[in-house]
């Protein structure tokens, strides 16, 4: 992967100015430009650092590699051609619009004329009732999925438009532009319109005695009625349609209520489940997880679960063996033969076959090499299992790149510890000078960015937020500050929840 995108803006708002927060935060881009056409809001969201710089001139687009089009849909429909004419040969163009056939007719109807000009619909499924950069987050779409809908698009092109959403934290799904729409229409604009039609019905006078239902049921009608009437305009076919299947629905259940009856729901409650008193934290290298987990599996006296140490150790175990690393039967056959074990003490020892591998598990050979089995997915399934059995015993603090969407999500405390790329290579890159290692800083930049692609992209475990986790970002934190803030959440829902751990 090439380091540093060059990434445009149009309209940072707050999809816009997520997009743009997210992909500088990670690394992603390495400049960002806001396209709009109030410069004083522009130059609002350059000086609170969410855009690098910004233009009222779509001219500004012609040496970008990808333009986001983060406004209203009339817009994106409208301005398509003056997009796709100002953008350099090559560059890609993409929407983030919650409505994908009138995207997809319009360009249709001019696709001809921009050959080498690469027009990706995409939308994703992420977002906020309140408007405006002001409310932009970088963990917005961390855990979300993205719909793209591909048009005879290059494979390429489109592996590169997935990499940017995996670097804004989001699984991609393909589908057509019309099941898109009428998917949408039951999961985001049938809940919209519910939500403003039942604002309406109720009384001011009311408020003083509504509780979480009400809340929950209203948040939604806060949003921005101008860009919603745009979507159900462009989406009434499908929304009406969907409209109709549930006002049937409604009705039948009045119905039943009147005549003294219960009422049937068709689908089963999710039941929320106990949990395993165990912390996993995840997130992406260099944020500090190894560190963190350590000092809170002691403050915690819990067990601490090593994840990487144990891929280490099945790495050495192949070496020693003299298994070339690409020949998975061989190197599956030696790890499943391998006991490999995590003794109890904080910091565990690692123990391969009955030795005590800790100090050999770190020498740069093996650390060079662990790649090739964290990517196999047989094994990876073997370490899982074994990770897991420590872990459902619960009192332990378990660490890595997908231990709370893979190896424990029964979690009952999860946490995603991030950090901004700058901060994390800031980090490597000191701690590789204090052991005396020159650095190429260019050469360290690009292997890191290089490895987070993979850990984003991977089809087995890839880094993800659950949607339970809660999110820690530690770039202007010390190793202490990071601790303490997870330490008394643990300590703040142990209180709520009346968990005795």
């Amino acid at each position: 992967m090439a380091l540093g995108w060059r990434i445009g803006i149009v309209g940072v708002g707050v999809i816009g100015g997520s997009i743009a927060r997210r992909l500088r935060f990670s690394g992603f881009a390495s400049y960002v430009l806001g396209v709009g056409r109030n410069e004083e809001r522009l130059k609002a969201a350059r000086d609170k650092g969410i855009i690098d710089t910004y233009s009222l001139d779509y001219d500004s687009l012609d040496e970008l590699d990808i333009v986001v089009l983060a406004t209203p849909l009339d817009h994106i429909i409208a301005n398509l051609p003056v997009v796709l004419e100002s953008v350099r040969p090559g560059a890609i163009v993409l929407d983030v619009g919650s409505v994908k056939r009138p995207v997809v007719d319009r360009y249709e109807q001019i696709r001809l004329k921009y050959p080498d000009r690469f027009f990706v619909p995409s939308h994703p499924v992420a977002g906020s009732h309140l408007s405006g950069f002001e409310n932009s987050r970088k963990d917005m779409f961390l855990g979300r999925i993205a719909v793209v809908c591909p048009i005879d698009n290059p494979e390429d092109i489109i592996s590169q438009v997935k990499l940017m959403y995996n670097f804004l934290g989001m699984d991609v799904i393909f589908m057509s532009a019309d099941e898109h729409d009428k998917i949408l229409a039951y999961t985001s604009h049938l809940p919209h319109i519910i939500s403003f039609a039942f604002r309406d019905v109720v009384s001011e006078d009311y408020l003083k005695v509504s509780g979480g239902a009400f809340r929950d049921i209203s948040r939604i009608s806060n949003a921005d009625i101008r860009l919603w009437n745009g979507i159900f305009r462009h989406n009434k076919d499908m929304l009406t349609a969907s409209g109709r299947v549930f006002l049937k629905s409604f009705q039948e259940k009045l119905m039943t209520i009147e005549e003294g009856k219960a009422i049937g729901i068709s689908y089963l409650p999710q039941q929320e489940l106990d949990g395993v008193y165990s912390v996993a934290i995840d997130g992406p290298a260099g944020a500090g997880k190894s560190t963190i987990a350590k000092l809170l599996a002691m403050r915690l006296n819990f067990r601490l679960i090593d994840t990487g140490a144990m891929y280490r150790a099945a790495t050495l175990a192949c070496m020693r063996k003299g298994i070339a690393l690409d020949n998975v039967d061989a190197v599956i056959d030696c790890v499943r033969s391998s006991s490999i074990e995590l003794t109890e003490q904080v910091p565990p020892r690692a123990v391969l076959n009955g030795e005590d591998v800790s100090e050999e598990i770190r020498l740069p050979e093996v650390t060079n090499n662990v790649f090739y089995l964290a990517r196999e997915p047989k094994i990876r399934e073997h370490l899982v299992e074994l990770q897991r059995d420590m872990a459902l015993s619960g009192r332990a603090v378990i660490e890595g790149r997908d231990v709370t969407t893979v190896v424990l999500p029964e979690a009952r405390f999860k946490f995603y510890l991030d950090a901004s790329f700058e901060a994390r290579f800031l980090r490597r890159f000191k701690e590789l000078r204090d052991k005396g290692l020159e650095v190429d800083e260019q050469e360290l930049r690009q292997d890191m960015i290089q490895r987070d692609a993979n850990d984003l992209k991977r089809n087995v475990g890839p880094l993800r937020k659950a949607p339970d986790a809660f999110y820690v970002d530690s770039t202007n934190l010390s190793v202490e500050q990071a601790l303490n803030v997870i330490f008394y959440e643990i300590k703040r829902r142990c209180a709520n929840e009346e968990i005795n751990i």
